[in-house]
C-alpha cells in the first residue's frame, strides 16, 4: 500500500498536479488487470510497447527520445527509479488521468515506428 501512494503522490508531481489525492487505505487494493506472468512466458516479447518496462524501452535505441517527447520530464522524475520497471500502461493505471489514451496512442504509435525502422545486427560467426 505505501508503494501504491508512492507512485500515486509521483504521478501527481509528475503530471503537474498540485496536490496529490490522498490513497483510502482503507479501501481494498486496486485488483490489476495485469495477468500474472509466469517464467514461461517471461521470456516472450510483450504484446505491446506498452507493456515493456520503462527501463527497457529508455535503453533501446530511440526509444530515450520518444519517452522524453511524449512523456515530458518522465526520465528526470526523482521517482523514476521507483517506477521504470513498469510498464507505461501500469503507471497509466495509476496516474488519475494524467496519462491519457491519446498520450498512450501516440507513444505507441512512436515506438512501433522505432520498432520498423531498426535494422538487424549482423552476426558475425567468432573465430
Amino acid at each position: 500500500m505505501l508503494f501504491r501512494s508512492i507512485l500515486v503522490l509521483a504521478s501527481a508531481i509528475l503530471w503537474g498536479s498540485a496536490a496529490a489525492e490522498p490513497v483510502d487505505s482503507s479501501a481494498s487494493p486496486a485488483v490489476s488487470s495485469q495477468p500474472a506472468v509466469s517464467s514461461e512466458s517471461a521470456a516472450t516479447a510483450p504484446a505491446s510497447a506498452l507493456d515493456m518496462p520503462i527501463e527497457q524501452i529508455a535503453e533501446s535505441t530511440g526509444g530515450c527520445a520518444v519517452l522524453d517527447r511524449d512523456f515530458p520530464g518522465l526520465r528526470e522524475h526523482p521517482m523514476f527509479g521507483s517506477f521504470k520497471r513498469m510498464t507505461l500502461n501500469q503507471i497509466a493505471a495509476m496516474s488519475g488521468g494524467k496519462i491519457t489514451p491519446e498520450m498512450l496512442a501516440q507513444a505507441k504509435s512512436d515506438l512501433s515506428a522505432l520498432s520498423s525502422t531498426a535494422t538487424p545486427m549482423a552476426i558475425s560467426a567468432s573465430p
